[in-house]
């Protein structure tokens, strides 16, 4: 996943951001535009919400410019006032801070004490004390005190103090010791070594048998 809220810039037109993904690339893709010189009619822009709290008004999230070349018709004062303009239709489209949410595609962030379920392709960042369930081929990073159900063939990163139950053919990554995954039936767990790099379960059980 990359920074939200992520959006084009063009001259003329109002700033565009995605329900799919928050990946510029795949922005301009779905714009048609091409990457492909050293000097873009374009601009790429972040907006981003302090310390990755999605709770705080949108009011202090924080604007960034994520190129170098900058075309002579930007004007920095202009686009940031655009940017966030368009930032409120962007946080009620994608950002689930109460209640509950289902989803089958696009990119979202579950934070506060919402309740998601994701479904297909969707991606969900699960902040907070949120709650996500996943299935099909979904996929969730889960930060703070988030608790994931995870099902089927969705992946799930668990970080920080988050709380994950993989079921099915589930694929785990987790990168914080302090997360608390349990696996049931052919989920997969992939733990960190003592290299920082991430191993299946299977693996690791066998070195902590050696160590023993």
């Amino acid at each position: 996943m990359c920074q939200p809220a992520s959006m084009i810039l063009r001259k003329t037109v109002v700033p565009y951001w995605s329900k799919e993904s928050d990946s510029h690339e795949v922005l301009l893709k779905e714009l048609g535009l091409k990457d492909n010189t050293a000097h873009p009619k374009f601009v790429r822009v972040v907006i981003v919400p302090p310390n990755g709290d999605f709770s705080r008004p949108l009011a202090e999230w924080q604007y960034h410019v994520d190129q170098d070349y900058l075309p002579p018709w930007y004007d920095a004062t202009k686009a940031e006032r655009q940017v966030r303009k368009a930032l409120v239709a962007w946080a009620t489209e994608k950002v689930f801070l109460t209640g509950t949410h289902e989803v089958r595609s696009g990119q979202y962030y579950a934070c506060g004490d919402s309740q998601v379920k994701a479904f297909d392709s969707s991606q969900v960042k699960a902040c907070g004390s949120s709650r996500v369930e996943a299935y099909g081929r979904s996929r969730v990073k889960a930060y703070g005190r988030s608790q994931v159900k995870a099902f089927d063939s969705s992946q799930v990163d668990a970080c920080g103090s988050s709380r994950v139950e993989a079921y099915g053919t589930v694929t785990v990554n987790q990168w914080s010791s302090d997360s608390k995954v349990s696996v049931s039936g052919d989920a997969i767990n992939i733990r960190r070594d003592s290299t920082k790099r991430p191993i299946p379960i299977e693996r690791a059980k066998k070195v902590r048998r050696a160590k023993s």
